[in-house]
C-alpha cells in the first residue's frame, strides 16, 4: 500500500469537517448532552440524513462495492475493519462522552440511528421525532469513523484538519499535535 499524506481535496473529509462545523454550531442552542438527546428539529433531520448518506457512500467505497450493493453487504468484505468499526469509540469534546456509533452493526442488523434514519427518510411525518441530536450525533460520529477507516484503506497516513468537536479511539487513528496544528495518524 502506498502511504501518503491526505490529498487536499479529498471530498469525504472535507463533507464531513462540513457537517461536523454544522453540529458546533447547533451546538451553539442545544448543548450536546444525554439530557438533550431526544430533542429534535429539522436541523437534526437534516444531519442524519446527510451524515447517514455520506456514511453509506464512504463504506461502500471502503469495502469496494458499487451502488447497488446494500450497507450490510459491506461488514463482510470490510474484514479487520469491520471489527475496529464496530468496537472503534468516538469521544465527544465539550460533552465528554464516548460512544460506539457503529455498536450493533453487523450483516443482518444496524445501529439505532441508521434505524432512525431509514424511518425519517421513509415516513418524516410519522418519525420525525426520530431526528433527534442523540441520532444525528451518533451518525456523524459513524460517518468519522467510516472517513477514517476509508482513508486508511486508500494508503493515507494522516488527516489535516482534525475535528472540532470528535476525537477517535486507537482503534481508529490517534491525535497527534504537528507544528501546523492537530492531525489523525491513520498508522496501525
Amino acid at each position: 500500500m502506498n502511504e501518503k499524506w491526505m490529498e487536499e481535496d479529498d471530498i469525504h473529509w472535507a463533507y464531513f469537517l462540513a457537517l461536523e462545523e454544522d453540529l458546533y454550531q447547533l451546538s451553539r442552542f442545544v448543548e450536546i448532552s444525554e439530557a438533550n438527546f431526544s430533542t429534535h428539529s429539522i436541523e437534526c433531520t437534516r444531519l442524519l440524513l446527510a451524515s447517514c448518506s455520506e456514511a453509506e457512500v464512504v463504506l461502500k467505497l471502503a469495502a469496494g462495492l458499487g451502488k447497488s450493493k446494500s450497507l450490510g453487504n459491506c461488514f463482510e468484505l470490510l474484514g479487520d475493519d469491520a471489527e475496529k468499526l464496530v468496537n472503534g469509540k468516538v469521544l465527544v469534546r465539550r460533552a465528554g462522552l464516548e460512544i460506539q456509533p457503529w455498536f450493533g452493526w453487523a450483516a443482518s442488523g444496524h445501529p439505532p440511528w441508521w434505524r432512525a434514519h431509514n424511518a425519517v427518510k421513509h415516513d418524516r411525518s410519522r418519525s420525525y421525532t426520530e431526528a433527534n441530536l442523540q441520532n444525528a450525533l451518533y451518525s456523524l460520529a459513524a460517518l468519522f469513523a467510516a472517513v477514517l477507516i476509508y482513508l486508511r484503506r486508500k494508503g493515507v497516513k494522516a488527516v489535516f484538519p482534525a475535528p472540532r468537536l470528535l476525537r477517535a479511539s486507537e482503534l481508529l487513528g490517534s491525535h497527534c499535535m504537528t507544528p501546523d496544528g492537530a492531525i489523525i495518524s491513520l498508522q496501525d
